[in-house]
């Protein structure tokens, strides 16, 4: 289970986010929704523990979190197998390379990262944050200014994660590309933060992505 209390987090005396409290229990999805520079990034680099928060817990599942930044965090000047296999070696997962990967990658793949598209470098640190078969995945805007072919694989991805118990935290701007798999929205604010249930956004089945994103459009406005 991951558990997060009362976290905060500050730059010097800037304050990022405050008092951010959820938890997730095996299979369940939190996604974080915000306007720009609220700070949606700061808080998923610190659930990866890449920050050291100014106060509050947070209790992560067993294991090394796979971890996707906006950036995708794979090497470029590398080759597709060399990405892999470096990963691999890193989390201790060497035996994942001889099963079948997700988005048709495998370790004999030479070509190079740099050379790929912007979705198949996505694709790719996915796949590398995969690897170690994670209880925890964080993805931060893995849609960003991609195709809808891409969010459908995705959203298929992220469905048999969930069928696995994988516990996900994903940022995302579009309600369409999140609204398959949610299961909690944690929304952030200048005014602070809030956390809603899926029944709490979309209170009739029949509203669908529609109730949704009427929910979330007075919040970008």
């Amino acid at each position: 289970m991951l558990e997060v209390k009362g976290l905060s987090f500050s730059y010097a005396r800037n304050k990022i986010f405050e008092n951010v409290d959820f938890c997730l229990d095996k299979g369940e999805c939190l996604v974080v929704f915000g306007a720009n520079g609220i700070g949606k990034s700061t808080l998923l680099s610190t659930l990866a523990g890449l920050n050291r928060p100014r106060s509050g817990s947070i209790v992560r599942p067993s294991g090394v979190p796979g971890y996707i930044p906006q950036d995708g965090g794979i090497f470029e000047d590398m080759s597709v197998g060399d990405n892999l296999r470096f990963f691999a070696g890193a989390l201790g997962a060497k035996n994942a390379l001889s099963s079948p990967l997700p988005f048709g990658f495998s370790a004999n793949d030479r070509r190079r990262v740099s050379k790929l598209s912007g979705g198949n470098k996505k694709k790719l640190s996915i796949v590398c944050a995969l690897l170690g078969s994670p209880g925890l995945l964080l993805l931060d805007e893995p849609c960003a200014g991609l195709d809808l072919n891409y969010r459908d694989e995705l959203q298929g991805l992220i469905a048999e994660e969930k069928a696995k118990g994988t516990e996900i935290v994903y940022v995302g701007h579009e309600p369409g590309e999140f609204f398959p798999f949610f299961d909690k929205l944690l929304i952030m604010r200048r005014e602070g933060v809030r956390l809603y249930t899926r029944s709490e956004v979309i209170k009739n089945d029949s509203d669908g992505l529609n109730g949704l994103t009427a929910f979330l459009r007075p919040l970008c406005e």
